[in-house]
C-alpha cells in the first residue's frame, strides 16, 4: 500500500503539469503518463539480464535496467537534491522557512533554524556535489 500511495503522489505532479500547463484533460494526462510508465517499466523488466528479450541491447555498455538505474542514482537524484537545496536555501524567504520550522512561532527553536539555514545554503550543496563527483568517479 505504501508504494502505491507514494507512486500516486509522484505521478500527481506530472498529471497536474500536463493538465494545467499543457492544457490536456486530466484523463488524457493520466492515460499518456500511464502509457509512458508502462512502456519504460516493460523495457526495463525485459532487459534485466542477458538472457531476457532485450538483455543484449546496451546503452553506454549497460542494459536498459542498469542504464536507468545509473541515470537515476548517479545523476538525477543528486541534481534534484542540488536544485531543492538551491531553491530552499536561496529563493524561499527566510521568514517562511522560520515560520514553517517553528510551527508559526509556537516552537522556540531559533538556534536550530539558524543552523538549518546555514546547512541548506552552504554545507548541503557542497556535500551533494561531492557525492555526485564520487558517483561519476571524478573523485
Amino acid at each position: 500500500i505504501a508504494a502505491t500511495t507514494a507512486m500516486i503522489s509522484l505521478v500527481e505532479v506530472i498529471i497536474a503539469f500536463f493538465s494545467e500547463e499543457l492544457g490536456i484533460s486530466r484523463i488524457k494526462a493520466v492515460i499518456i503518463n500511464a502509457a509512458i510508465i508502462i512502456i519504460i517499466g516493460a523495457i526495463t523488466t525485459i532487459s534485466f539480464d542477458t538472457s531476457s528479450a532485450l538483455g543484449k541491447i546496451t546503452i553506454l555498455n549497460k542494459n536498459f535496467f542498469d542504464f536507468f538505474d545509473a541515470m537515476s542514482s548517479n545523476y538525477l537524484m543528486p541534481l534534484g537534491g542540488l536544485l531543492v537545496t538551491a531553491l530552499v536555501g536561496h529563493f524561499v524567504p527566510k521568514e517562511s522557512i522560520r515560520s514553517i520550522l517553528s510551527n508559526n512561532g509556537k516552537l522556540k527553536n531559533n538556534l536550530i533554524v539558524n543552523v538549518f539555514l546555514i546547512l541548506i545554503r552552504f554545507v548541503t550543496p557542497i556535500l551533494i556535489i561531492l557525492v555526485f563527483l564520487s558517483a561519476i568517479k571524478v573523485i
